[in-house]
Parts: C-alpha cells; sequence; structure tokens
C-alpha cells in the first residue's frame, strides 16, 4: 500500500505460496501448466491460429483426417463465441448451448485426435521460407508447419467515451456468462449493441437483472439480429429497447456508478444509477501480425478466394499454403454455425495444396516417394 492505493494489482497467489504481481497473459499460463510449448523442430502439417469455433473445427478435421496439427491461441479457447452466454440457433441444441461449453466440448474433441494446443501466446509474424511457414510467437518461439489456417477472428469494440478505460473489468465487460451475471442479480444493467451476441445477452440477464436497458444506435434491431431474438426482446416486460441511443458519459469511483445515454434523435438526455455495462458492438479483425504478410481489405479483413487468394478457393490467401476462414475472413458470415463450417471445410483445401507441394518434391528413383506416385497414376489411369 502507498498512500493509500493498493498497488502490483493484479496479484496472484500461487499453490506454492508464491505471489506474481502484474502478470503478463502467458506467465501466467505458464505458472499453472496451461500452456504446451511447441517443439520448435517439429514440421506441422497444419497450424492453426486462433481457437474460435472455425479453428476448432479445422482442427478436429485435420487431425482425425491424419495431418499433424498444432492450435496457437493468445489468450483462451473459445473466441468471440466463448463469451456468449447461450447460443440457441445452432443447429442440433434446441435447447441452446453456451459458448464456453461448446469451446469446450470442441477443445476435447480436438485433444482426442492428437491435436497439440499453444495457448496464451500471440502470433507475431509469419514468413515462408522455401514451402514451408515459419510462424513466430510471443517470447520468440519458432513453430514451423506446410501450411497455415488463419481463424483469429476479431476482438472488441470499445465505445467513445473519455475515461472508457478506467472502467474495464470495473462495470464494463464484453461477455454476459454466469461468472458476470452474479454482479447483476436485482440491479439494473444496460447491454449496448444491435447485433445477436448482444440480443442473446438481453435475454439472459433479464431473467436475473431487475432490468435491462437494450441500447442502439440504430432505429431498429430487424436489420442486425435474429427475429427469434427481435420479439423475444420486444415483448420483455424487464427489457426497455432505447433505439437512436449512445452513453455519451460514465461516472463513479473507483467503479461505474452512473451512466448517461442520449437520444440522437430527440436529443433527450437520461441517467440511470447503472453499475454494470455489457458492451457488445461488433469487433474489429486481428490481423495486426499480418499486415505486409497478405491481402488484407481497407478495415483489415483478409481478402481470399477471387478477391486475391493463391488459388481457386473460397479462403485462400494471397500467399499459397495460407488460408483465412471465420470472422477474420473479409465477407464472411458473422455466424458460429458458418465459422464452423468454413473450418471444417478448408481442411480439403490445406489436402490438395500439401498434395501438390509433395508432388513438385524430385522424387529418387526406386525410392518409396517414386512407387508411391507410380502406384498413384496406375490407379487414376485405371479410373
Amino acid at each position: 500500500m502507498t498512500g493509500g492505493t493498493v498497488t502490483g494489482l493484479p496479484a496472484v497467489r500461487l499453490s506454492d505460496g508464491r505471489v506474481m504481481h502484474k502478470p503478463t497473459i502467458p506467465q501466467l499460463a505458464d505458472e499453472l501448466g496451461i500452456t504446451e510449448l511447441p517443439d520448435p523442430g517439429l514440421i506441422y502439417d497444419v497450424a492453426v491460429v486462433g481457437a474460435g469455433p472455425s479453428g476448432l473445427a479445422a482442427a478436429v478435421y485435420a487431425a482425425s483426417e491424419g495431418l499433424s496439427t498444432i492450435v496457437i491461441e493468445g489468450l483462451a479457447p473459445g473466441g468471440q463465441a466463448g463469451t456468449s452466454s447461450k447460443i440457441e440457433n445452432y443447429l442440433g441444441f434446441p435447447t441452446g448451448i453456451g459458448g464456453q461449453q461448446l469451446a469446450s466440448r470442441a477443445q476435447l474433441q480436438a485433444l482426442k485426435f492428437g491435436v497439440q494446443f499453444a495457448i496464451s501466446r500471440e502470433t507475431v509474424t509469419v514468413e515462408q521460407v522455401d514451402g514451408i511457414h515459419k510462424l513466430l510467437l510471443a517470447g520468440g518461439i519458432p513453430i514451423c508447419a506446410r501450411a497455415v489456417v488463419v481463424a483469429t477472428g476479431a476482438q472488441y469494440r470499445k465505445l467513445t467515451v473519455h475515461n472508457y478505460e478506467n472502467y474495464e473489468n470495473r462495470g464494463l465487460y464484453y461477455a454476459a456468462t454466469p461468472m458476470e451475471s452474479i454482479l447483476c442479480r436485482e440491479k439494473n444493467v444496460i447491454v449496448v449493441g444491435g447485433g445477436n451476441s448482444a440480443g442473446q445477452a438481453a435475454m439472459f440477464l433479464s431473467g436475473i437483472a431487475k432490468h435491462v436497458y437494450h441500447v442502439v444506435r440504430g432505429p431498429s434491431l430487424t436489420a442486425t439480429m435474429s427475429q427469434y431474438l427481435v420479439s423475444r426482446i420486444e415483448s420483455s416486460s424487464r427489457i426497455s429497447l432505447c433505439t437512436n441511443c449512445e452513453i455519451v458519459a460514465l461516472e463513479g469511483e473507483p467503479d461505474l456508478q452512473s451512466v448517461t445515454w442520449v437520444n440522437r434523435s430527440t436529443g433527450e438526455r437520461t441517467q440511470k444509477a447503472i453499475e454494470d455495462v455489457f458492451v457488445m458492438i461488433g469487433a474489429e479483425p486481428n490481423t495486426g501480425w499480418l499486415y505486409g504478410t497478405v491481402h488484407l481489405d481497407k478495415k483489415g479483413f483478409i481478402l481470399t478466394g477471387a478477391a486475391g487468394g493463391f488459388e481457386n478457393s473460397p479462403y485462400a490467401t494471397s500467399v499459397p499454403g495460407i488460408y483465412a476462414v471465420g470472422d477474420v475472413r473479409a465477407n464472411s458470415v458473422k455466424r458460429v454455425a458458418s465459422a464452423v463450417g468454413e473450418g471444417s471445410v478448408v481442411i480439403s483445401d490445406v489436402h490438395r495444396y500439401l498434395a501438390n507441394e509433395r508432388n513438385q518434391v524430385p522424387a529418387e528413383p526406386d525410392s518409396a516417394l517414386a512407387a508411391l506416385r507410380a502406384a498413384g497414376d496406375s490407379i487414376g489411369a485405371k479410373a
């Protein structure tokens, strides 16, 4: 304690009694033993960067089809979908499934097929050398792979309020899970955003909080949200939909205590005693590490397929052997089901790419590779 102010926070006390002050995510992950450092001398068939729905799907299908696979994730498996309290429109789950529950099941499935995970390790750069892609992770850890699937998704957008950062995790949250809901019991809360994640959060919190104020900048939800959620929100007596509105002030010390929003059409200002705000206003692509490597659009999303792919595949980037799936890809459909589908389908492209690369390697006479190619040619001729 210094001058009445607590210093060295956040702090983590480990099982052996040691205390870590302000640890980085990789440091904490290493101490807790939840990350596995990859073998720098091994060349994987495919490296999947990102462990959201699309990345986990790619890993499951790649490993189940015999490809040596590693998944690299900067935080934790699940991605943006992992923060969703309940996904109700995902095929096969009529009563819905929590985003983190879906991610945990997918990770277990990947582990069953032998996928390696490098958790809490950001990817810094990637370069192609002699047909091999070398990825450099935070801490100077190299990983080599013949093909790369980029599934890094996007990061949360923030409100343009001057003291916004002061209240992150002190009243401002990006996920509405049972953990956050404990803070909201019988209190007024705000959900900001017009997409499905925001709608799911509003419905989930309406069963726990005293009242939910759903703030959106647009005139309605119909253009950005699934109709089943729109209908539930509009019919709920515990949700007030505030359209054409935006938050302009956050107040409180040390935690959030009051929120003011303004109706942009009428100029009317509303101030409420609010301690918890859930911000779900979309995301920006996690492609900073790819600038100068693959072609990106003006917003930073990866251009694929006809927009500049190295082959005729909707997931091929401008660099041979690098593919992109899920929300990080330009013009992708921002849905969990489509992300899983893209991650599953892209592995067929990876197989074709790896096969073509092997065929370009010279085969010594009477070698096993020459025999395999001869057998393949024979089968093709008979077909």
